[in-house]
C-alpha cells in the first residue's frame, strides 16, 4: 500500500491537502486529471522527502503546484533537457527545461530570440523562484472548475467547516487615515484604511474634486491640483453588512524637493572615518549646538584608529543635550529591504549620565513621511559588558553592532537618516564618550550579513501569519522585558510588559504587516507578523 506508515495520520483528502515527509519515497505529487487519484483516495497527498526538505525547500511549491493543476514548464513529463514542449500556458515560453542541478539564465534553445522561464518554480533548475500571472490564472481555473473534484477544497462550506474561513465575532467598524505624498511636482494623497471585525469582501471610495474620482483599491493614491478643503467616503461590506467612514481634509499644494544638500548617488553606501575625512562633508552634516557634539576621533575607532563621537562633556544643571547628525539624501526606491548597520562603542555604570540613542529615518519629499525614531536604544543595551570610567575603546569586543530594516523604507526616494543621542537633565553626574564607525546603508541582506545584535533567530513569533491570537517568546531571556508592535507606517500599536512569553489578542487588527520588538537592558530582539 502506498505510504503504510503514515496512512493512518491522513486527514480527509476531499477536505484536506496532506503533506508528508517521507525518508523512502521521492518527492512527488498529482496532477488533478482524469487517471489521478481523486479526493478521498489515499494517494491524493503530497510526499517530500527528507533530503529534500533539509536542502530544496522549493521543492514543495514546486509539489504544490502540481497538486493545483501546474504541469512542468518543459510539459508533461519528468525528463527536462530532452523535447522542447508546452505546459499549456501562454506566458510561459516552450522549453526543453533546465537540466537538474544547473541555473542559465540565458536559456534559449526551443524558440529563436526568446528567453526561456528558467527561473520559474515548476522547472529543475537551482534558480526557480517564481510562478507567472498566466500560472495564477489556471490554477484559479482549476480550483474553481466544479467538472474537477479539486474544486471541493475551495467551496465556502469547506473553508468555514476546515477552519480556514471561521465567522468573526466581531462587527465590521471601518475607519481610514491619510499621508500626504509630495510628489516634487504635484500633491498627492494616500488613503489607508482600517478594517477591523470582518474581512470585507467589496470596498468602495469615493473622492469628489480628486483624480481619480472613485476607487476599489485597498490603498488609492488621489491626485489635488488645487487648494481647498475636500471629503472622502470609504464604503467597506461583508456580505450585506456595510459601514461608511467620511473625512475631511484640507490641501495645500507644496511641491518641490525639500532637499538637505547631502544627496547620496547609490547604495550601498559606507563610511569608516578613514581616509582622510573630516567635517563638512558631501553625504554627511552635524546639526550644531553649544555643547560638544559629533565629530571625527583620530584616536579611536573599531580595528581602526578613527571613528565618529560625541566626547564628554561638563554637564550643567539646567538644559538637556541632543546631538544630532544627518546622513544622505538617499533614493531605496530600487531596494527590496532597506537596512542600516553600524558599531557603537559605550559604556554604562553607576553615576554615569544617562542618554538615548534614537535612529532616525523619514522622507525628504515624495512620501510627506517626516524624519521620525524608528527605533530607540537604551544605554545598556550599547554598552555590552562595558563598565569601565573614563572610557576609551581600544579592542573590537569593546564595540556592539547595531543593525536595523524596515521594509516600508524602500518606498521613500529621499531618505534621510539621522543618529541622535538625547541626554536628559539627571544633576551632578560622570559624563563618557559615545562612538560610533562603519556605518552602512544600503540592501539589508548585502549590509546586514554580520550577525545581528538583534538576536532576530532568538525571538519566536507563532502563528505567523496569525488572525486571533499570537504568542511571542523571548527565547534568550526570561526576565522581564518591554514589548512594542508597530505596523509599517511606524505606528505604535501594541506596548506591553512581558516575562519570558507574551499572548497578545490581534483578532481586531487591521491586516498587514508588523515588526514585533522585545527589548531589556541587555539587548533589543526583532521579529515580523503578518495579521490576516
Amino acid at each position: 500500500g502506498f505510504l503504510p506508515d503514515v496512512s493512518g495520520s491522513l486527514q480527509n483528502t476531499a477536505r484536506y491537502l496532506n503533506i508528508f515527509v517521507h525518508a523512502d519515497y521521492n518527492s512527488h505529487s498529482y496532477i488533478p486529471a482524469p487517471g489521478a487519484p481523486l479526493p478521498g483516495d489515499p494517494a491524493d497527498v503530497i510526499v517530500m522527502t527528507t533530503y529534500d526538505v533539509q536542502t530544496r525547500p522549493r521543492v514543495l511549491a514546486h509539489e504544490v503546484g502540481h497538486w493545483v493543476g501546474l504541469f512542468h514548464t518543459f510539459g508533461y513529463t519528468n525528463n527536462s533537457g530532452v523535447n522542447c514542449d508546452d505546459d499549456g500556458v501562454a506566458d510561459t515560453p516552450i522549453t526543453k527545461g533546465s537540466v537538474v542541478g544547473t541555473c542559465d539564465t540565458t536559456l534559449s534553445q526551443c524558440t529563436a530570440g526568446v528567453i526561456e522561464n528558467v527561473d520559474n518554480v515548476m522547472d529543475y533548475s537551482t534558480c526557480e523562484k517564481m510562478f507567472t500571472a498566466g500560472q495564477a490564472e489556471r490554477v484559479a481555473a482549476v480550483m474553481t472548475d466544479t467538472t474537477i473534484a479539486r474544486y471541493m477544497h475551495c467551496t465556502p462550506e469547506n473553508l468555514l467547516l476546515t477552519g480556514v474561513d471561521i465567522p468573526s465575532t466581531c462587527p465590521l467598524v471601518t475607519d481610514f487615515h491619510t499621508t500626504t505624498i509630495l510628489h516634487c511636482d504635484s500633491t498627492v494623497k494616500r488613503f489607508l484604511s482600517t478594517i477591523t471585525g470582518q474581512i470585507p469582501d467589496q470596498v468602495l471610495w469615493s473622492f469628489p474634486g480628486g483624480s481619480p474620482a472613485t476607487s476599489t483599491d485597498d490603498e488609492p493614491l488621489i491626485a489635488y491640483t488645487s487648494s481647498g478643503t475636500y471629503s472622502a467616503q470609504f464604503i467597506a461590506c461583508f456580505g450585506t453588512d456595510c459601514d461608511t467612514i467620511s473625512h475631511d481634509f484640507i490641501i495645500d499644494p507644496i511641491t518641490g524637493i525639500q532637499d538637505n544638500g547631502l544627496l547620496v548617488a547609490s547604495t550601498p553606501w559606507s563610511e569608516d572615518f578613514e581616509n582622510g575625512f573630516a567635517f563638512p562633508q558631501a553625504n554627511m552634516a552635524v546639526i550644531t549646538d553649544t555643547t560638544p557634539n559629533w565629530q571625527l576621533c583620530d584616536f579611536a575607532g573599531y580595528n581602526s584608529t578613527h571613528s565618529l563621537y560625541i566626547p564628554n562633556e561638563t554637564l550643567g544643571f539646567l538644559t538637556n543635550d541632543t546631538n544630532e547628525v544627518i546622513i544622505g539624501n538617499f533614493d531605496f526606491t530600487g531596494l527590496a529591504t532597506p537596512g542600516i548597520s553600524f558599531k557603537v562603542a559605550a559604556t554604562y555604570y553607576t553615576g554615569v549620565q544617562y542618554y538615548y540613542f534614537d535612529l532616525m529615518m523619514g522622507d525628504l519629499c515624495d512620501q510627506g513621511t517626516p524624519v521620525q525614531t524608528w527605533i530607540e536604544y537604551l544605554q545598556p543595551e550599547l554598552s555590552g559588558t562595558n563598565t569601565y570610567t573614563g572610557f576609551l575603546p581600544n579592542t573590537p569586543e569593546q564595540w556592539t553592532t547595531i543593525t536595523f530594516t524596515n521594509p516600508s523604507w524602500h518606498l521613500f526616494p529621499h531618505a534621510e537618516v539621522k543618529l541622535r543621542v538625547v541626554k536628559p537633565w539627571m544633576g551632578p553626574v560622570t559624563d563618557e564618550g559615545i562612538y560610533v564607525d562603519d556605518i552602512n546603508i544600503g540592501e539589508a541582506d548585502v549590509i546586514l550579513g554580520m550577525r545581528d545584535h538583534s538576536h532576530t533567530a532568538e525571538l519566536q513569533v507563532f502563528p505567523d501569519p496569525a488572525s486571533d491570537h499570537v504568542t511571542i517568546i523571548n527565547g534568550t531571556n526570561g526576565g522581564n522585558s518591554l514589548l512594542t508592535v508597530v505596523d509599517m507606517e511606524g505606528r505604535e500599536v501594541y506596548r506591553g510588559s512581558m516575562t519570558g512569553r507574551a499572548d497578545v489578542d490581534v483578532s481586531c487588527w487591521p491586516r498587514g504587516s508588523y515588526l514585533v520588538i522585545v527589548s531589556d537592558a541587555q539587548m533589543v530582539q526583532h521579529g515580523q507578523l503578518m495579521v490576516r
